[in-house]
């Protein structure tokens, strides 16, 4: 008989149906490597930049004690893309932490439409909560994933370990700092600008080892509700900085920083601008 630290429930999701309030799952049982040891990356985790001093790193991931505490609670789910992690609404039981793949976050307003709020990738968590109830609904991008930890399960171990607590705390603390980001993003009047800035949030959510490739695998629209855009206008946007040199494609769902400085012109606000410019191209301001 095998026990917890032996194996591990790997759930490979399918989009047509649900089990365990999440999707409709095939369960395998994986053997870990090296009898019974687990390898770091298929650990739970998360990153966060210190609010702390921290000079030897620019970022920081939970320990490998943390980590392994959490790999005891939490379940691996490996899903195909568009699937639902959760949905607005829906009683909040687990936190997601992402290993592999992109995840997006959204919510149905008011007035029927939907908005994108974020793009979760590795190293990031998901599954806000208020008063036990999910306020967003997220769904998988890409294939993906992520570690599903039981919300008692994971208050219970908080209360026991201070370093898994100041992790929580400073990944918050993250997550607050990169909302006050997209304010400012949401702020410039310049479509083209907002652009620059969405892809260079992409590149900075890659992680301290910054690819040279940015794979941008959400469709237009979801990008387009994300910076309060209309589509055309992020597709005129991404042309125009390839028409500066500043980005160029690599294949059909990535680019790559073609320029350094003349990206960060358009990161700045401080390239020339045409004549013909455009002012503001959200379409709260065309639609009012």
């Amino acid at each position: 008989m095998f026990t917890l630290l032996d194996w591990r429930a790997v759930y490979e999701g399918t989009p047509d149906g649900k089990a365990l309030g999440l999707c409709r799952a095939t369960v395998r049982l994986v053997k870990k490597p090296n009898g019974g040891t687990e390898q770091p990356n298929a650990l739970p985790t998360f990153r966060y930049v210190p609010f702390l001093d921290h000079p030897s790193m620019e970022e920081v991931r939970l320990g490998s004690r943390e980590r392994h505490q959490l790999s005891l609670i939490s379940t691996v789910l490996k899903l195909p893309p568009r699937t639902p992690l959760f949905l607005q609404g829906d009683s909040a039981r687990w936190v997601y932490t992402i290993a592999e793949g992109s995840v997006c976050v959204s919510r149905m307003l008011p007035n029927g439409k939907r908005r994108v709020l974020a793009f979760v990738f590795p190293g990031d968590i998901c599954g806000l909560a208020r008063r036990g109830v999910y306020l967003n609904s997220a769904r998988t991008i890409t294939p993906a994933t992520v570690m599903r930890i039981p919300v008692d399960a994971l208050q219970t171990l908080m209360m026991r370990n201070a370093d898994l607590q100041f992790g929580f705390i400073c990944k918050v603390t993250h997550i607050l700092r990169e909302a006050q980001r997209q304010m400012l993003m949401l702020s410039r009047k310049d479509p083209v600008e907002r652009v620059a800035l969405f892809i260079s949030k992409i590149e900075h959510a890659q992680g301290a080892d910054t690819p040279k490739t940015i794979p941008l695998a959400m469709g237009r629209a979801d990008a387009a509700s994300y910076l309060d855009l209309s589509p055309d206008d992020v597709a005129q946007a991404m042309r125009e900085l390839i028409d500066a040199g500043a980005i160029e494609r690599v294949g059909h769902m990535a680019i790559r920083i073609a320029n350094r400085r003349r990206f960060q012109k358009f990161i700045d606000g401080d390239r020339p601008q045409p004549a013909h410019a455009r002012t503001m191209g959200s379409r709260s301001a065309r639609s009012g």
